[in-house]
């Protein structure tokens, strides 16, 4: 775009980041390449020439800069699906592509920054591995380029760094910087089908931190969901004929992605209370927990329907995708391959739906398959968007009856939820409806769908955004 005026001129497309070098000659780009499969990272002029100076398979990035100097590029580099317990932040030589360091950074990261020097790389990062979604408080780091060892520069209130890309750095001095802070708080929704004129719906519980992923019991009498209300993730248990709510689980690790077994007499969820996220299960009451699955890096969002089966999402770089595992003799299947997550099984346990989030078409990839074949027999989309407090488009849930699904879409007026007839083999796009929303004053996260199909619990978010300026930091 012309500094003085004109028109705009497109030079590069299907970018997910950019930078211009120090002495404004060359662009430094990055492409994901079918949908986290490829990270790749190229030098551009300004017509739009381009080499490809570095890529990277089944890594996701984000932050892309120039050292001062113009002598390195950084980036982070993160696992593209789900949770991975360490990301990286690489830094590399301009000039050849090679990598010069790369630094080893536990839980989640934001995008790095550079200090005025070009010695140094600031970056912040989260103190558990579910970040704001377990513990919101995180630390800003120094990483020297000639040493492993960080040195910690303010220790942060929130950090957002699972709920969004993380806290963004602008460094302004050799002690002085500014940075942003998104502080998020969830509450859970009740909404009627059809939809009444509060597009919010009725707040079923209240929370000043982050109530989330609700799970109807079979009956329809409980709701179990993820919170950090204890000042760590566990699940909780809102009995709503006796208003009774209850700490279900309350271990040091994280406790998430709850879901009830077909019975109603146990549970299923995620916690990587053995090292890595697995998926358990135990009683409805969080008595005789036992691991279940044996991914071996993260294991997320287990469902069940009818029959032996339980899916699960995984992001193990070695075999992502959605997994079929029985919980009693710990046969597995690999059901749909690929960067995908957060299945939900059909009642009747015949077709899982489950969702790709592919940032090279910026789009939220549904697709439902066949259990007993692995086919894919139904496939669409909707936009991908960013938002503030994390939200993904394109989540779902099945209809109690298993003829239709639910899923959260974005439109013009804000976040709602859209159902769409499910018939094998057939684009029902035309079919959908809005359900819920748009919801004005908060953002849907996830939700539930009561078993009698005329109500649906929603994890409503809420963001407070800040800017804060760090002085004299040492």
């Amino acid at each position: 775009v012309p500094v003085l005026g004109g028109s705009p001129r497109r030079i590069l497309s299907d970018i997910i980041d950019a930078a211009w070098s120090p002495d404004g000659t060359e662009l430094a780009v990055a492409r994901d390449i079918e949908s986290g499969v490829t990270y790749q990272m190229q030098l551009c002029d300004t017509d739009g020439n381009c080499e490809t100076i570095y890529e990277v398979g089944t890594r996701s990035g984000y932050g892309l800069a120039w050292s001062p100097n113009g002598k390195y590029l950084s980036t982070a580099l993160v696992a593209p699906l789900l949770n991975h317990p360490t990301q990286d932040i690489l830094v590399l030589d301009a000039a050849t592509g090679e990598e010069f360091r790369k630094f080893r950074i536990p839980f989640s990261i934001g995008p790095p920054a550079w200090s005025l020097d070009g010695e140094n790389i600031l970056v912040a990062r989260s103190t558990t591995l579910l970040g704001d979604l377990a513990d919101p408080h995180g630390q800003i780091l120094s990483y020297n380029l000639l040493s492993q060892m960080p040195k910690t520069l303010l220790h942060l209130g929130a950090t957002t760094t699972n709920g969004g890309i993380g806290v963004v750095l602008a460094v302004e001095s050799e002690n002085s910087f500014y940075f942003d802070e998104i502080e998020l708080q969830s509450a859970l929704h009740t909404v009627s089908i059809p939809a009444s004129a509060d597009k919010d719906g009725q707040v079923l519980l209240s929370s000043i931190r982050l109530d989330r992923q609700p799970a109807f019991s079979p009956d329809g009498t409980k709701i179990i969901f993820s919170s950090n209300r204890s000042l760590n993730l566990d699940l909780w248990m809102f009995d709503r004929t006796t208003g009774e709510l209850i700490q279900i689980t309350d271990d040091e690790a994280q406790d998430w992605d709850p879901a009830f077994t077909p019975d109603g007499n146990g549970i299923l969820w995620s916690s990587n209370r053995s090292g890595q996220l697995e998926i358990w299960k135990a009683n409805v009451d969080g008595t005789n927990a036992e691991q279940v699955s044996n991914d071996g890096v993260d294991a997320e969002n287990p469902t069940q329907g009818a029959g032996r089966w339980v899916a699960y999402g995984s992001g193990n770089p070695a075999n992502p995708g959605v997994w079929l595992i029985d919980p009693e003799t710990k046969e597995t299947r690999h059901l749909v391959e690929g960067i995908v997550g957060m299945p939900d099984m059909s009642p009747d346990g015949k077709h899982v739906f489950c969702l790709e989030i592919s940032n090279a078409e910026l789009k939220s990839i549904i697709r439902i398959a066949d259990v007993e074949t692995g086919e894919i027999v139904l496939k669409t989309d909707v936009l991908a968007t960013n938002s503030v407090s994390g939200t993904t488009t394109g989540r779902g849930r099945w209809m109690p009856d298993g003829k239709s699904f639910v899923f959260v879409m974005r439109e013009p007026e804000g976040l709602s939820l859209i159902s769409q007839e499910f018939r094998p083999g057939e684009n029902t796009d035309a079919t959908r409806k809005r359900l819920v929303g748009p919801t004005t004053e908060t953002e849907i996260e996830s939700f539930c769908i009561h078993p009698d199909g005329q109500e649906i619990v929603t994890a409503n978010r809420s963001a407070r955004m800040v800017i804060k300026h760090a002085q004299n930091v040492q």
